[in-house]
This record gives structure tokens, C-alpha cells and sequence, in this order.
């Protein structure tokens, strides 16, 4: 079964054609990345899946999330999960990783009096925090983290809610090489814990070694759509970057 089925989408933004004609079917199959140069159109394919953008209208086209073209917003919301910089800016300096972990479970950032916080919610905040190895950061301020004890942080506020996809935007953007390292190894045990992964990146590098698909954006387009052993080659990467490299070695098999 498909969660994601994109049929001859177009999507215009000041006058701007960002996504042209995408054809797309996503189904849950560990980890996909969507590859692509800056600019390529990845971030707008994003928020067509999180309704944050609405493509234009037309008869040969639909969008289909979870086999249903009608599908309530914070239905999605449930099921789908995001990690990307919007969240990140939105963390007040004072919340602990604790909080902003838990706060999740209610949908928003930081807890409050009209939380309610109940035992239910602290266990299953302290199991992700065990889950992803972070207990000794808890309650820390968040604002004092570096940038991957961060991205760890986010990851884990994303989880807390089960959803059914997990899509990392650039997570490993701006990371030092520990930091890099740890993170990767992370979001690749969490992929063996049946959640899909969309997997976004404008580095060749990032790529996880247990990516089953590749989707290649340029321009606003999909060019290409395999397996990695198929599209990780320097024929391929150099068409989509425009560049005359030689490419030995992704990653480790």
C-alpha cells in the first residue's frame, strides 16, 4: 500500500513554477531519500505532504495521503511527523529537553498548566529518551545543546507520538563530525523499529546505507526514482549536481 500517491502536480509560487508535473508513489519501505541541489524543489514537496501548500487545480491531478484524496489536516498530523528548522526556531531558551519532548503529546511546545500531565505521558516521554540514549541531556536546557544533541532532541519529540512516517529535513546540516556520526547512527536504528523514513538532503554524503530507495529532484522536477545501486553511480550524481566527479564510494555496506 501506498501513504503518498502524487499525480501530474504542479505548484506556483509568486508567479513561479516550484513543482512540475510530479509524479510520485511512496509506500512504507524502511528508508527513501530525496536527493537534490538547493533550490531543487525539495522543501515545497514537503509542505504539499504537510498541507502547508496546495498545488494547482486540475482535472489529471491528485494528491492522495494515506489512499484518501480528502484527508483531515490534523489527521495527517497524527500519522506524520516533520523535523525540520521550523520547529527548532519555535523552542523557547528556557524548556528542557524533557519538555520539549513531553509537550509533543499535546501539541505544542512547552507544557503548561492546562496540560494535565498525567503518568501515562512521563512514561512515555522517559521510554523515548531511554529509546534514543539521551537521558543524561534531559534536563538540560535545550537552548545550551550542541546543534546534533538537538537534531536528537527533535527526533525524539517527533517519535513520542507514534506516527506512522517520519520525514527528516536536512537533519544532519551544520553537524560536526561526532555529532554527524552519532545522529546517523540513530536515525538508522530507529528505521529497523517499522517506521518509514523520508530522508531529505542536498548532500551525497548524508546518504544512509540502509536507504532502499532514491528520488532524484532538479528544478522542480523527479528525475529519477530507483534503488541506490542504480542512481549512487557518477554518471547519475553528476547529471543531478552538474558536476565531473568520481564517485567510488557512498557508504559502507
Amino acid at each position: 500500500m501506498n501513504w503518498l500517491e502524487l499525480k501530474n502536480i504542479n505548484v506556483i509560487k509568486n508567479n513561479n513554477l516550484i513543482l512540475n508535473n510530479i509524479n510520485l508513489q511512496l509506500d512504507y519501505e524502511g528508508i527513501t531519500t530525496i536527493l537534490g541541489p538547493n533550490g531543487s524543489g525539495k522543501t515545497t514537496l514537503l509542505n504539499l505532504i504537510y498541507r502547508n501548500v496546495y498545488p494547482l487545480i486540475r482535472n489529471d491531478s491528485y494528491i492522495k495521503i494515506f489512499g484518501m484524496e480528502n484527508i483531515n489536516i490534523w489527521d495527517i498530523r497524527k500519522k506524520i511527523s516533520i523535523v525540520n528548522t521550523d520547529i527548532h526556531n519555535r523552542i523557547k531558551t528556557n524548556l528542557t529537553v524533557y519538555e520539549v519532548i513531553l509537550s509533543a503529546l499535546f501539541g505544542g511546545i512547552g507544557v503548561n498548566i492546562n496540560n494535565n500531565v498525567k503518568p501515562i505521558h512521563k512514561e512515555l516521554t522517559d521510554q523515548i529518551i531511554d529509546d534514543l540514549k539521551i537521558k543524561d541531556i534531559a534536563n538540560s536546557k535545550y537552548s545550551i545543546l550542541s546543534d546534533g544533541q538537538k537534531r536528537i532532541t527533535l527526533i525524539a519529540r517527533s517519535l513520542i507520538n507514534k506516527p506512522e512516517i517520519l520525514i527528516l529535513d536536512e537533519p544532519t546540516i551544520n553537524l560536526d563530525l561526532k555529532s554527524y556520526f552519532l545522529l546517523k547512527e540513530s536515525i538508522e536504528n530507529i528505521s529497523k523499529n517499522d517506521i518509514t523514513i523520508l530522508f531529505i538532503t542536498n548532500n551525497l554524503e548524508t546518504i544512509l546505507k540502509d536507504t532502499r530507495r532514491v528520488i532524484f529532484m532538479k528544478n522542480g522536477k523527479i528525475i529519477a526514482n530507483d534503488n541506490p545501486d542504480k542512481l549512487l553511480n557518477s554518471e547519475q550524481i553528476n547529471k543531478l549536481f552538474d558536476t565531473d566527479l568520481i564517485i567510488e564510494k557512498i557508504y559502507d555496506t
